[in-house]
C-alpha cells in the first residue's frame, strides 16, 4: 500500500560531523519501480529552517533533474553554518507537493562534494507526512494530522564522487506497506543444508507474527510462493515449508564477554566490497542498553537463517561491521536502541544469474534490480546477470521489517 500524501516533512537532529551545517543531496520518492518526476511533472515547494546561500535552496535536495556528483552547488539543501545560527544542529526540511502525490519507498543520497566533505551529510532523522500543506520550519515541532513514517539514522555518503543511494525501512504505522505476493514458477529441485528436496507447492507463512516482538528474529511476513528451484537460478526463500528469519548479535569477545543475541525489529544496511558498509539495527527495547554498554568494541551481525519445525537449517552471516554508536531513545509509547555500525571488507567476485527480479530501473548511470527473495550468498562485487543485463554490484541495499522489506542490488550500466 502507498503513502497518499501532500506534505512530506524532514526533521534533521544532527550531522555527521562536527556542528558546522548540515547538507543533504538528493532524496527520491518511489511508487513501485518508478521514480516521482520531481521538478518536471510534478510540481512542487520546499521549505527549510535555515539555508546556506542561493546555490544551495532547499528545492534543490528534490529536484530529480540534478546530478548526485560534482559539486553540491545548485545541486543540493544546506543549512546555514555559521555559529550562532541554528544551521549546525535541529533542521527542517519540508516538501509540499502541488497535488497529492502516492509513493511507498524513499531514496536518499547524503551529502558530498567531489567525494568529500561527507561529515556535513545529515543523521538522525524523523520523516512524517501529512494530506495538509505543511509550510512550518519549527524542527519537531508536533503536525496535528500527520503520520511517523521513518525515525533513524542516513548513513553518511561513500567517500567517493558517485550517486550513492540509500532505500529507508519506512514504518507501516496505519498504512501498512506489504511486501507483494510473488510466484515463481519452475521445474528443477532444490537441495540446501540437510539436503531437502523441494516440490512445487504452494506456502503461506508468518500470518502470526506480531508487529513488534520480543524473540531475536525478524520474520519475512505473508508471501505465497510457488517453487522448486536450483540454488543458482534464485535464492533461498522457502525450503519446504521453513521461513526466513533474521538475527541480531553484538559480539563480546573484544570485551571478554560473550555474544549477545539481541531482539531486533528492523535493520537497514548498504553493503559494499572495498567501501565502507554502513548498518543500523534498531532494538525494540531499552533493556539490554546496560549489556550493550559493555561491549563497545563488538561487531553488530546480522545473520540469515531458514527456520523448519523450530530446527534450523541453515544460519550464515550477511553483514557484520563494527559498532560505532547505540543510541537511546525513550519516547511516551516506546523505547528503542538503535546500533549504528561501518566496516569495510572486500569480497571475492563470483559470477551469479539470478531470476528472482521484480523491478528494474536506470537512473543517473545506475542500474537498479529489486530482489524477490533475499539471496544468503549474493554479496557486493559479484557480477549478476539478470535477463539480457549484466553488471557487477557496487551496493546491495536492504530495508529490513516486519511487514516491509527490500533488498536492492545497483551498479553502474555496463559495469
Amino acid at each position: 500500500m502507498s503513502f497518499n500524501v501532500k506534505s512530506v516533512i524532514f526533521d534533521f537532529e544532527n550531522c555527521w560531523g562536527a556542528p558546522n551545517g548540515m547538507d543533504i543531496r538528493q532524496i527520491d520518492f518511489f511508487l513501485g519501480v518508478a521514480k516521482l518526476d520531481v521538478g518536471g511533472t510534478v510540481g512542487y515547494s520546499a521549505y527549510a529552517t535555515t539555508t546556506l546561500d542561493i546555490t544551495n535552496l532547499p528545492e534543490f535536495a528534490f529536484d530529480v533533474s540534478l546530478s548526485k556528483i560534482d559539486s553540491r552547488s545548485y545541486q543540493s539543501w544546506a543549512s546555514y553554518s555559521v555559529p550562532p545560527a541554528q544551521g549546525q544542529v535541529d533542521q527542517r526540511l519540508v516538501i509540499v507537493f502541488d497535488s497529492v502525490q502516492s509513493f511507498d519507498s524513499i531514496v536518499v543520497n547524503n551529502c558530498h562534494v567531489f567525494g568529500g566533505a561527507t561529515t556535513l551529510g545529515v543523521k538522525d532523522t524523523k520523516i512524517h507526512i501529512s494530506t495538509d500543506a505543511i509550510t512550518s520550519t519549527v524542527y519537531d515541532e508536533v503536525i496535528a494530522n500527520s503520520l511517523l513514517i521513518y525515525d533513524g539514522v542516513f548513513a553518511q555518503h561513500t567517500a567517493a564522487n558517485v550517486a550513492d543511494d540509500e532505500l529507508l525501512v519506512l514504518l507501516s504505522g496505519d498504512y501498512d506497506v506489504p511486501f507483494p505476493e510473488i510466484e515463481v514458477a519452475t521445474d528443477a529441485a532444490l537441495d540446501i543444508g540437510v539436503g531437502v528436496g523441494m516440490p512445487e507447492v504452494e506456502i503461506v507463512t508468518g500470518s502470526a507474527m506480531s508487529d513488534v516482538f520480543t524473540g531475536t528474529p525478524v520474520l519475512m511476513p505473508e508471501i505465497a510462493v510457488v517453487t522448486g528451484v536450483s540454488i543458482e537460478d534464485v535464492a533461498l526463500f522457502e525450503t519446504n515449508n521453513s521461513t526466513i528469519f533474521y538475527f541480531l548479535t553484538l559480539t563480546g569477545g573484544a570485551d571478554s564477554l560473550d555474544d549477545l543475541e539481541l531482539p531486533m525489529e528492523s535493520f537497514q544496511a548498504n553493503r559494499r566490497s572495498g567501501n565502507p558498509t554502513f548498518l543500523s539495527a534498531n532494538v525494540p527495547t531499552v533493556d539490554f542498553a546496560e549489556q550493550i554498554a559493555a561491549r563497545p568494541n563488538g561487531n553488530i551481525r546480522i545473520d540469515q537463517g531458514y527456520i523448519k519445525g523450530g530446527q534450523v537449517l541453515q544460519r550464515e552471516t550477511i553483514i557484520e561491521t563494527a559498532l560505532d554508536r547505540a543510541d537511546v531513545f525513550e519516547g511516551g509509547r516506546s523505547q528503542t536502541q538503535i546500533l549504528v555500525g561501518f566496516s569495510t571488507a572486500t569480497f571475492a567476485q563470483k559470477s551469479v544469474t539470478l531470476t528472482n527480479a521484480i523491478s528494474r530501473s536506470i537512473t543517473d548511470g545506475i542500474i537498479r534490480y529489486r530482489l524477490a527473495e533475499p539471496n544468503i550468498d549474493l554479496n557486493p562485487g559479484d557480477e549478476v546477470t539478470i535477463g539480457d543485463d549484466t553488471f557487477t554490484i557496487d551496493t546491495m541495499s536492504y530495508a529490513i521489517a516486519v511487514k516491509t522489506q527490500s533488498i536492492d542490488i545497483s551498479g553502474g550500466v555496463g559495469g
